[in-house]
């Protein structure tokens, strides 16, 4: 019984405490040494938050025009399509966007 309370005791002063699972700090992307890893890095934080204008420190071409259309895509807005630097880049975003915003209504209607 003792043993019960003891643990029970560990277990409230741990939560108290605020010794809980927390998120790792962010590493800053420019830490990194080489490009592609910053790139990566980049991509990955900027499509968590769900952040386009985070794409433009992307220096890579194609992984920045996956990093817009991969947002645009996650909140079905054709919005962060427009920071695309060419207009074919815009429409394919735009398209991608429109098919995604298809499939989830036939989702919703087909649950």
């Amino acid at each position: 019984m003792r043993l019960l309370i003891a643990l029970i005791a560990i277990l409230a002063v741990l939560f108290v405490t605020g010794c809980s699972l927390k998120p790792t700090p962010e590493v800053p992307c420019d830490t990194y040494d080489t490009a592609s890893q910053r790139n990566e890095c980049q991509f990955n934080l900027s499509v968590r938050k769900l952040d386009a204008s985070g794409c433009t420190d992307i220096l890579n071409d194609k992984m920045r025009q996956d990093c817009i259309d991969e947002i645009a895509i996650r909140v079905l807005d054709i919005y962060p399509c427009r920071m695309q630097d060419k207009m074919v880049k815009r429409d394919a975003c735009e398209n991608k966007v429109s098919e995604a915003k298809r499939k989830a209504k036939e989702a919703a209607a087909n649950p």
